[in-house]
């Protein structure tokens, strides 16, 4: 899983490191819980330094979303017009929420907090995602009904894997797992796929 390193870099840009930090706490805690002294507590500066950067906390919030989809987006039309086969798209989409899972996160407090974070949420990534995914499933049965199931299984396996690991004594997270679910969230596409 990649994890960025969160202030232990000091030669990079503030701007990375607060976008860095910011990502983790909105992640680990969603946004309100999250204020600018934690995220300036893990940078090391004071909470003022954090307005050389960015407007206000919503600003920082939006920048850290933006960070975040942006490469996903990118991946994902590359692929597309790559004209990859539907398996092989969403195993880039499994894959690329492995080896970002603060984006699931990030995207499970947006939704269960509401209000103009949902919304955000909807318009910078769920929307232009489900649009991008139904250009590669678009000739398929009922894709939408697809898109939310294969988006709940990927997302639920990223917010849920330290239930899984802790309950079941397993590493969701390990190669084996990884390769397991992978295997299981094909068959599950062609079933709903036809």
């Amino acid at each position: 899983v990649n994890q960025r390193k969160y202030g232990t870099n000091m030669k990079r840009p503030t701007k990375t490191l607060l976008l860095d930090a910011a990502e983790r706490l909105f992640a680990e805690k969603g946004y309100r819980s999250t204020s600018m002294e934690d995220i300036s507590s893990v940078v090391g500066i004071r909470p003022s330094a954090i307005y050389k950067h960015f407007r206000n906390k919503q600003n920082l919030y939006e920048g850290t979303l933006d960070r975040m989809v942006k490469p996903f987006f990118d991946m994902l039309d590359e692929s597309a017009s790559a004209d990859k086969s539907t398996d092989d798209f969403l195993e880039l989409i499994f894959n690329y929420n492995l080896e970002n899972p603060n984006l699931a996160k990030f995207a499970f407090h947006a939704t269960t907090s509401g209000g103009d974070h949902r919304k955000l949420l909807i318009d910078t990534w769920y929307r232009p995602f489900w649009e991008r995914t139904n250009k590669v499933v678009k000739s398929k049965k009922d894709s939408q009904s697809f898109f939310m199931a294969f988006n709940n299984l990927i997302m639920g396996h990223i917010t849920l894997g330290p239930l899984h690991a802790d309950a079941l004594g397993t590493d969701p997270f390990g190669a084996k797992a990884i390769k397991d679910e992978t295997r299981a969230l094909s068959e599950i596409a062609k079933a709903l796929l036809g």
